[in-house]
């Protein structure tokens, strides 16, 4: 027999009520990607929450954990990796350029007390470049204060998202996580048989 819990006390926000920040209007941002610079400048912190996603699909389809950390860190996510943990940083574009997407390597926004500033090395590993408009995402482990993402970069992360992010690992001198599984999986064997042997 099924049990229904009621949910009468629990206090719910209204959906409608534009003074809750939970519950942003949905309309302006409804016609993405054709909006106004204005309306993406308004909804910037929704536009990367959607970007930080779009990149943790590309982890999770693959196999990776992406694990969201808290604002004081200087990276987005914490990933995962047969090897280690890697620090992510997301940036999220929407606004094509003549030759591509272009981003700053920067940290915090304006206006805030600490202002716009640079990251220092090891504040992360791979920089993660959402194309928000088109669905893909670029992975870069090259440190830069900028990143410009050509056309076909764009292209070619849509035909093979992993690819951007094999090259990462190589330029870490990490393994493919399957290589990992795969080692991991050899050496499990192989002490399995010395037990076997010394018994």
């Amino acid at each position: 027999m099924a049990i229904r819990l009621s949910a009468r006390g629990l206090d719910f926000p209204e959906l409608d009520d534009p003074l809750n920040p939970e519950f942003p209007d949905a309309a302006p941002l409804w016609r993405f990607p054709d909006i106004p610079s204005k309306v993406v400048s308004a909804n910037a912190s929704v536009i990367g929450r959607a970007g930080e996603a779009l990149v943790d699909s590309v982890f999770l389809r693959y196999g990776l954990m992406p694990l969201d950390v808290p604002d004081c860190l200087p990276c987005d996510r914490l990933v995962a990796h047969p090897d280690r943990l890697i620090p992510v940083q997301v940036k999220t574009t929407c606004s094509p350029g003549k030759w591509g997407y272009t981003v700053h390597a920067t940290r915090g926004y304006r206006g805030s007390p600490q202002g716009r500033r640079a990251y220092t090395v090891g504040d992360y590993d791979i920089f993660a470049i959402a194309i928000l408009d088109r669905g893909a995402v670029v992975f870069s482990a090259q440190w830069r204060s900028r990143y410009t993402v050509r056309h076909e970069t764009v292209e070619a992360a849509l035909a093979n998202p992993r690819a951007t992010l094999d090259r990462c690992f190589d330029e870490l001198d990490m393994r493919l996580p399957d290589e990992a599984a795969t080692e991991a999986a050899r050496f499990a064997r192989f002490e399995e048989r010395c037990r076997r042997a010394s018994r």
